[in-house]
């Protein structure tokens, strides 16, 4: 069979033409593109996706309330994201859509945080549009935001992307305790390699002493103190939290700094109180004693 290569490579050219378009946002000439492929190939496997993209991709209207931006976001994620995807590949659908994400987020910037409407507050698309400084100076404006799940996993994600360990430990520490559900998918998407390494591990070793009374996530700081007792000092400045979890933690930070200044007198008592706080975690940390 000879292959008419003309029409063959005419598919392609027209569908190149229609992805050009899209990446350049010009809706125009996406249409016209979408237009003359339709005219010579009525049946081309990318039209459903292209006649989506030019239809609503190129919306750049903003949503005038937080419930419309609702609206905007999901459209994003369940219908534009995926196509865009199939067309230009998952990386480059990712930076297609920073643009978009951060009008969005200029559209919000004046609303006050509600924890109701935290997808749709400035820091997260600002987050999304991958302005990190713009996300980390929105969220400094929520009060007490270190206390709130949502924001302090944006600014633990800002922290991680940006890779700073002094910034990431304390505020992944606080996560684990006060949100672990939002912990463990925020780490396996955003978490530099070497984090990711440690909680594997942690999950592979761990043998928790609260029978599922706390997710596992929550006792991953304090086994980091245990097996890993050269990130002390980036756990110093963690806020206190009533878990029991949390509460073996605090005691480790200062068990190790006691023991780096000589046995402190109270250190024997506050091995006690480790003892019946988690017997097992204890037996580990005197393992290295």
């Amino acid at each position: 069979m000879q292959l008419d290569l003309f029409r063959d490579s005419h598919d392609t050219c027209l569908r190149n033409e229609a992805i050009d378009a899209l990446r350049r946002r010009d809706v125009e000439a996406l249409k016209r593109a979408v237009d003359r492929l339709r005219a010579s190939f009525p049946d081309d496997y990318s039209l459903g996706d292209l006649d989506l993209l030019a239809g609503t991709a190129l919306d750049e209207t903003l949503p005038d309330s937080a419930p419309r931006i609702a609206e905007r976001l999901a459209r994003i994620d369940t219908q534009l994201y995926p196509a865009l995807c199939r067309v230009l590949g998952e990386k480059a659908a990712r930076r297609w859509l920073e643009p978009l994400f951060s009008r969005l987020a200029g559209g919000a910037a004046a609303r006050v945080f509600h924890r109701e409407h935290a997808r749709v507050y400035a820091g997260a698309l600002f987050l999304r549009a991958n302005d990190l400084a713009a996300a980390r100076a929105a969220i400094h404006r929520v009060p007490s935001w270190r206390r709130i799940p949502e924001p302090l996993a944006w600014m633990t994600e800002i922290a991680w992307r940006e890779n700073n360990p002094a910034e990431y430990w304390p505020l992944a520490a606080e996560l684990a305790w006060i949100a672990p559900s939002l912990f463990d998918p925020l780490l396996s998407r955003a978490a530099p390699e070497a984090v990711r390494r440690l909680y594997a591990d942690f999950l592979s070793g761990f043998e928790p002493d609260d029978e599922g009374e706390h997710p596992e996530a929550a006792w991953f700081p304090a086994w980091l103190l245990v097996e890993h007792g050269e990130l002390l000092e980036h756990f110093r400045p963690i806020d206190p939290h009533p878990s029991k979890p949390a509460r073996c933690a605090a005691l480790l930070v200062n068990l190790l700094t006691g023991e780096r200044q000589g046995l402190s007198p109270g250190i024997i008592e506050q091995r006690q109180r480790l003892r019946a706080l988690a017997p097992r975690l204890f037996a580990r940390y005197m393992a290295f004693r």
